[in-house]
């Protein structure tokens, strides 16, 4: 079985863009830019950086037990 399209990565980053920016903290849209992370944060890098970067990484932290989500 196959699908009934194949994205391209630009079809995939546009999508996962638009995804992102439904994201109403930088806690949620740092978890959420683990998808396409480096294609999307090389086309958005200054929009990115605060995200990616410490701030956000330590209240990730600080909310870890809250934000784990079971494999």
């Amino acid at each position: 079985m196959l699908p009934a399209h194949v994205q391209t990565i630009q079809e995939q980053a546009d999508q996962a863009y638009a995804q992102y920016l439904t994201k109403v903290n930088d806690v949620e849209k740092r978890i959420f830019l683990s998808t396409l992370f480096y294609y999307l944060v090389d086309q958005h890098v200054a929009e990115f950086m605060p995200v990616v970067y410490d701030p956000t990484i330590a209240d990730t932290i600080e909310n870890y037990s809250a934000l784990f989500v079971n494999p």
